[in-house]
């Protein structure tokens, strides 16, 4: 007997992306289906949580896996990709140039399916740790344009790295993701505000100041070596056309970005509309929260 299983928004998936030229922050929760045969003693084709561990391990995998990485499809026009070097990674396009080590590139087709390229993957390596057990495998997820403003909730993406990150898909100079801005405050004015931060950062290259290179009018080159994982260096050259960058003196984290993206707004302005709370999401399922201090009359 067969059976099917979903795995609703299993994982957060954090990447960055070469979009028309340009590098472009997302990050989706996949829906993954798995059907398989019944296994007669225990009843079930995998444990749920053994098969959710493997899928979401697999999805992390270092070497081929798709979290926290630059996505780049090396057939679309007018991408260049370089793996001569050993153990490291060129991209060029006309607005974008990146070197790092080579598993900071997932590469991809995109004419075959973001989605199909996952479940692809996720087939292949389910079948060499599960042999004796058919899974046929399915992923889904909803475009960015899926996520409605109803709950006051007002989307962006960014793009970072962050040089002295302990984590290592975080040190990656060139991922991003997909955020979510929520002001807590009267709903009209916590929709308003909301809508402005997240139109104002949407799209945003963030750099600490420290790391760069070198800066003309006309482009940014950004780069540091990474230690702590020991990863060697990244080095990313962006053409300022087109492409938003907000060089900031701390480190990119998302506890420092979330007093960035709000610092054209005063405690006391944000306390005189009634707002007590911003919150912002570093991808969709994590974030930070600026709290606004309650006012004090002074006598």
């Amino acid at each position: 007997m067969k059976s099917t299983l979903f795995f609703n928004q299993m994982t957060c998936i954090d990447h960055a992306m070469i979009v028309a030229g340009r590098i472009v922050g997302g990050s989706i929760l996949p829906n993954i289906i798995v059907t398989g045969n019944v296994d007669e003693k225990e009843s079930v084709v995998v444990d749920f949580s053994t098969l959710k561990k493997s899928m979401k391990a697999i999805i992390d995998a270092k070497e081929d896996g798709f979290d926290h990485k630059l996505w780049v499809d090396p057939n679309e026009p007018g991408v260049e990709v370089d793996e001569s070097i050993d153990g490291r990674i060129k991209v060029k396009t006309m607005f974008v140039e990146f070197e790092g080590p080579r598993d900071a590139v997932k590469l991809i087709d995109k004419a075959h399916g973001l989605e199909q390229c996952i479940a692809d993957l996720l087939q292949q390596k389910l079948a060499a740790e599960y042999p004796d057990t058919q899974l046929d495998v399915e992923v889904v997820w909803n475009s960015t344009a899926a996520h409605t403003m109803g709950d006051g909730k007002a989307f962006f993406t960014y793009v970072h790295g962050l040089k002295d990150s302990t984590s290592w898909g975080c040190n990656n100079l060139a991922h991003g993701h997909l955020s979510y801005v929520e002001v807590i405050a009267e709903p009209l004015i916590g929709r308003m505000l909301a809508q402005k931060i997240a139109s104002d950062m949407n799209g945003i290259v963030f750099v600490k100041r420290e790391n760069v290179i070198r800066e003309t009018d006309a482009s940014i080159t950004i780069g540091y070596e990474n230690t702590l994982c020991n990863r060697g260096s990244f080095r990313l050259k962006l053409k300022k056309e087109g492409t938003p960058i907000a060089i900031i003196d701390t480190e990119t984290t998302i506890e420092n970005l979330v007093t960035a993206m709000t610092q054209q707004f005063s405690d006391e302005a944000l306390r005189g509309m009634g707002v007590t709370h911003i919150m912002v999401s570093e991808g969709l399922q994590k974030g930070a929260i600026r709290e606004v201090p309650e006012l004090i009359n002074v006598k």
